[in-house]
């Protein structure tokens, strides 16, 4: 419930509300937009610009996503199976949802969250963006 309440408002509602605006400007206040609530979370209390900055690239690969497909499902996808894997495959101790993942580790590396995430972010970008046919006739 709680990704597809954030899907259907940062990459729904925000895309479409701001829908006037150029794609960059859509992807950027939808990224920024989308990590501030997020600055709450423990990993925000101590690493702030890391954290601020890998939110915000994340959210911007959501919303260049939705922007560039025409919809939130894409998106919405991605951040469940994000949440899922944080939730149930690796989780550290201070998470904002604690569980018992299969590994857990005692601190989340942000350094490397965020070097990850300036890769994954337009690989995902990429493998996700529509297909043209070509007619050749």
């Amino acid at each position: 419930i709680q990704t597809s309440a954030e899907e259907f408002f940062f990459r729904g509602w925000l895309l479409n509300w701001t829908s006037s605006l150029p794609r960059f400007s859509q992807v950027f206040i939808s990224g920024i937009l989308f990590a501030w609530p997020h600055m709450g979370n423990p990993e925000a209390a101590t690493e702030t610009t890391l954290a601020l900055t890998a939110y915000f690239l994340i959210g911007a690969a959501w919303a260049y996503v939705a922007v560039h497909s025409g919809g939130i499902e894409l998106a919405l996808g991605a951040h469940l199976a994000n949440n899922a894997f944080s939730l149930l495959a690796v989780g550290y101790d201070d998470a904002a949802l604690p569980t018992q993942a299969v590994f857990t580790t005692t601190q989340l590396n942000l350094t490397i969250a965020v070097i990850s995430l300036a890769f994954m972010a337009p690989a995902f970008a990429w493998f996700t963006r529509k297909h043209r046919s070509f007619d050749l006739a």
